[in-house]
């Protein structure tokens, strides 16, 4: 039998003046809690919500983990009050946990204006999915941002709702060290799952992997299971498409398929699965690996697509920003405006021929 050690992460939080008892305890490692085979640790979630719109309109939320002191502000804009600015944006959060060593996921499957401008200017480590219960899991915008080239290792939590057992698996090897559960995250050595585990490998390589390969070479996929609740359909998805597939028809607790790939450009291959049965919480069972990243130096045509996707949905951010959002100075809002259009430019940068 294999032990599987435990992390939980909490994480500081402040919506205007409400109460919360994780905020009782400081930035860093919870060693009461702590043992041989469980790290505790309490992190922040730094926020920013929209006045009208408070699901998707404001630049989002990111969890901050590995940091020893708060990084202020934990929220900002209508979290704070009516009157607090809009300022300062998430990734000026992301840069102060970089500069204290600590890692920054974002939340929520990429809900908030700012999650591409992150993602494009490389202030992410990895990205929440199935965060904390939609009731189909959603990937298309980690797709995208996968497609248009950036590395984002899948992660997942179960946010504030106590109705959730979303969980992220890291390879680390024999033993378990915080420090390599960590690099291992950032590796992309991954997996996100509510109950079945699932394996992937790609000409024997696990995910977080750079495989360069000849463009039209076949790759090896191979892709093995086992789960308590009865899985309809396993799939293997190459750029956001499924490309092998595995159906179920009475139900499969465990097994294991390979098929072929011939990637004729850049891109990326994982695995994933689904299920007709709910766990008990009541959400949709699931699984998905981080990507394996196939280099054959060919751009791919879904980059093309995504970023102008992630052009578009930029346009409208900066319009609400000069338009809406408040700062207590035309200096503070132009740096935001720079600073989602210098990510812009990145994915403008992936039109071209």
């Amino acid at each position: 039998m294999t032990i599987v050690p435990i992390k939980t992460a909490i994480s500081i939080i402040r919506r205007w003046d409400k109460p919360y008892a994780v905020n009782k305890y400081a930035p860093g490692v919870l060693t009461e809690f702590c043992s041989a085979h469980h790290h505790v640790e309490c992190g922040e979630e730094s926020r920013h919500n929209d006045r009208e719109d408070q699901l998707d309109g404001g630049y989002g939320h990111i969890m901050l983990l590995r940091i020893k002191v708060t990084v202020e502000p934990i929220s900002r804009g209508y979290l704070v009050d009516e009157l607090d600015p809009d300022y300062p944006p998430l990734c000026y959060a992301c840069d102060d946990a970089h500069r204290r060593g600590g890692i920054v996921i974002w939340c929520h499957n990429g809900r908030g204006m700012e999650a591409p401008v992150a993602a494009a200017l490389g202030k992410l480590d990895a990205f929440n999915l199935f965060d904390p219960f939609w009731m189909d899991p959603e990937y298309r915008i980690w797709y995208g941002m996968l497609n248009c080239g950036l590395r984002l290792p899948a992660s997942t939590g179960s946010d504030w709702f106590i109705s959730s057992a979303n969980r992220i698996y890291v390879y680390t090897g024999d033993t378990f060290r915080y420090e390599d559960w960590i690099a291992g995250l950032q590796a992309g050595r991954t997996l996100i799952t509510n109950g079945p585990a699932l394996f992937l490998t790609a000409d024997d390589s696990m995910p977080g992997t750079n495989l360069r390969r000849d463009p039209g070479k076949e790759i090896d996929v191979r892709v093995s299971w086992i789960s308590h609740y009865e899985l309809d359909k396993v799939e293997v998805v190459w750029n956001g498409k499924v490309v092998g597939a595995k159906q179920f028809p009475e139900g499969s607790t465990q097994g294991e398929f390979a098929t072929g790939l011939a990637a004729r450009t850049d891109g990326w291959v994982a695995a994933r699965v689904f299920s007709r049965n709910f766990d008990s919480f009541y959400q949709p069972v699931y699984a998905h690996t981080s990507p394996i990243y196939i280099l054959t130096g060919v751009r791919s045509p879904e980059q093309q697509e995504a970023a102008a996707g992630f052009t578009s949905a930029i346009d409208g951010a900066l319009e609400k920003i000069n338009h809406q959002f408040l700062f207590r100075s035309e200096v503070d809002r132009n740096e935001v405006v720079e600073l989602f259009k210098k990510a812009q430019d990145i994915y403008k940068g992936m039109l071209r021929p």
